[in-house]
């Protein structure tokens, strides 16, 4: 599995690294940063060949993955990796090629400065592609994560897995990333912070949020200084840096997060997620109950900040929903082509959009407690009134194209 991988917030001393198979060789990186463990003899021996040079290609699979890696966190303004106190055999940061059963493992470690890490990656993922390269690169980031300190292991996926698949992407890692999409686009039900399965490290969706609404110069570096600041309190930073930038409660920051989500992938109306930067191929989406007459009762067991979608037909007239529960809820209009229009958020459990667009999608959101709205719609007269979509469109125009690939997955049926 593609998205398996774990990490470890402790300090462990030589003892307790990895104990290789057979003879064990090292190869220092090009800089100076990284010192590679392997073995060609057991059980930890790497799969595939050797290159010309007689390293096993693994080896250097590893060693671009980790190179890749930090020439761009260096360039996207993350804090400087920095050197164990010496426990491995020198300072450098030690990667161990093993036999696991996870595809990595980041163990932070004490450092020079602050936190260092140790890695280890399987060495039975082979060449095939680019699978190893962006599996040495996502533990890396593990290890950016650390310069940090630790927080709630979601927000460390999240960072790990958005880094991974924006730097290293084949067409394999795609159809991984695919169905990473389906998961949190298709469960909005699931708490955000949820761990089970896959569906931490389809936490990347909220990251690549965090780093396109409205984008800063450096947003994932800047967020993550607020988790230094606030420690274990992952909801307490991203709130301090959700007022911070966008100048939003963090409430209604997940909330326009839950409205992105309903125009994603297989739903993309060219105005919010960039599908340059982790593309979608997948005919995924969020689920949407279409409204048929009465009221709406959305319930969830799980909490904070599960969301819920219902479709409302608009018949010309403004449209108004009363809301009373836990949660918060919004309404937005949607255009002839699928576009988002205009939106209001509920005041008081009130949410009225005097715009006649043919569709009105009903977003609600769980906060603290479950998700318990229920909700009664009224619709009134209102003049015919030209959206203004321009607070709305926050992203890449461009659209991402689809392909053969495509039809390997069992996607989740298009909204529209």
């Amino acid at each position: 599995m593609l998205w398996w991988s774990c990490l470890a917030f402790d300090g462990r001393d030589v003892a307790e690294r990895p104990v290789l198979s057979g003879p064990v060789e090292t190869v220092v990186s090009a800089d100076d940063t990284f010192e590679i463990h392997f073995t060609r003899e057991g059980d930890d021996a790497p799969a595939g060949g050797d290159a010309p040079d007689g390293l096993p290609e693994v080896v250097h699979a590893v060693l671009d993955g980790l190179a890749l890696g930090k020439e761009r966190f260096e360039a996207e303004g993350w804090r400087p990796l920095v050197g164990d106190l010496g426990v491995g055999g020198s300072d450098r940061i030690d990667v161990y090629i093993v036999d696991i059963e996870a595809n990595g493992y980041a163990n932070a470690v004490p450092g020079t400065d602050g936190y260092s890490c140790y890695m280890r990656v399987d060495g039975g993922l082979g060449t095939l592609g680019r699978i190893t390269e962006s599996v040495a690169l996502h533990e890396l980031h593990h290890c950016i994560e650390y310069r940090y300190g630790t927080t709630h292991s979601w927000m460390h996926e999240a960072a790990a897995t958005h880094a991974q698949y924006a730097h290293v992407l084949d067409p394999a890692l795609e159809l991984a990333l695919g169905v990473l999409y389906g998961e949190r686009l298709g469960h909005p039900e699931r708490a955000i912070d949820d761990l089970d399965g896959r569906y931490e490290y389809a936490a990347f969706l909220a990251h690549k949020f965090w780093a396109e609404h409205l984008p800063s110069q450096a947003p994932l570096p800047e967020l993550w200084e607020a988790v230094a600041e606030h420690g274990d309190d992952w909801e307490a930073a991203l709130a301090a840096e959700a007022q911070r930038r966008w100048d939003l409660p963090l409430t209604e920051a997940l909330l326009e997060y839950a409205t992105w989500n309903a125009f994603a992938c297989a739903d993309d109306d060219g105005g919010h997620y960039d599908p340059q930067v982790l593309p979608c191929i997948a005919d995924v989406g969020v689920p949407v109950e279409e409204w048929t007459e009465g009221p709406i009762t959305l319930t969830h067991e799980a909490a904070p900040y599960t969301a819920a979608y219902v479709e409302i037909p608009g018949d010309g007239r403004g449209l108004e929903v009363r809301c009373a529960g836990d949660g918060r809820a919004r309404l937005v209009g949607m255009q002839q082509d699928g576009t988002r229009g205009a939106h209001s958020d509920d005041v008081d459990g009130i949410a009225a959009l005097d715009v006649t667009e043919p569709t009105m999608l009903l977003v609600a959101l769980g906060e603290g407690p479950p998700l318990d709205l229920t909700c009664e719609l009224t619709r009134y007269d209102s003049p015919s009134v030209t959206p203004d979509t321009a607070s709305c469109s926050c992203g890449s125009t461009t659209q991402t194209s689809t392909w053969g690939l495509l039809l390997l997955l069992p996607w989740l049926r298009r909204r529209r």
